[in-house]
């Protein structure tokens, strides 16, 4: 059998410029869809605009695009349980990208130039939050980039949850975890140390955040609230 030449399969042109039957009615379909690793991020970090722009020298610009998501890159940089890089296409060629220790390096880099990130326009409208671990920090971060006010009840001595009393220090130095916490109360996140048994303790404020954690909340913050498997007034 007669061999047919070869053609350039990527010349210019028709995609489908050679096929043939009921082949050549087709077309071949692109979507634009959420990377692997950004889905396998729980907070959704846009790791590939950030690898883009670290690869480009855009560190200041990739250090923003880190934090508009992560409120802890230098924390989140030693003991993220990496779940980006298991997801990683690039593994399927060599290996994963390092992405934590691409985050290490930037929250680390923005600590010692000096990065800030700004908060919001204000809004007039405030939200107390009773939990100062990282969901509850993490929410107070959030709110102040979009102008709320914010203040953080916690019981403990000091704020940070599991990140300052669950992660060895050889892990976690302190004086990193101090500083990201720092950063927050620059940009106006207000802690105040006591423990919160009662709604009507919180008025004057427009929203409240419940972040106790693992721990049992108080039975007049957990009034009203809908468990697994309950209903609350007003439920159809």
């Amino acid at each position: 059998m007669k061999l047919l030449p070869g053609i350039v399969i990527d010349r210019p042109g028709s995609s489908v410029e050679y096929l043939t039957s009921g082949w050549r009615y087709l077309r071949p379909v692109r979507e634009r869809k959420t990377a692997p690793c950004v889905s396998a991020c729980p907070i959704e970090n846009d790791l590939p605009r950030i690898l883009w722009l670290v690869k480009r020298g855009r560190l200041e610009e990739a250090w923003k695009t880190l934090k508009s998501t992560n409120p802890f890159p230098s924390v989140c940089g030693r003991v993220c349980y990496r779940f980006c890089e298991g997801a990683c296409n690039r593994k399927d060629f060599d290996e994963a990208i390092a992405v934590r220790s691409v985050e290490r390096f930037l929250g680390d880099l923005g600590r010692e130039k000096g990065w800030r990130v700004e908060p919001g326009r204000a809004t007039g409208h405030s939200v107390a939050i009773v939990g100062g671990g990282p969901s509850g920090l993490s929410c107070a971060y959030h709110l102040r980039l979009r102008g709320h006010e914010v203040r953080i009840f916690e019981a403990r001595e000091r704020e940070g949850g599991l990140m300052a009393w669950g992660i060895s220090e050889e892990l976690l130095p302190r004086e990193v975890l101090e500083e990201e916490l720092s950063l927050l109360r620059e940009m106006g996140v207000e802690v105040e140390r006591r423990e919160v048994r009662e709604r009507g303790e919180l008025k004057g404020y427009g929203a409240l955040v419940l972040a106790t954690g693992r721990n049992p909340l108080p039975e007049g913050l957990a009034e009203g609230l809908k468990r697994k498997g309950e209903r609350v007034e007003g439920d159809k």
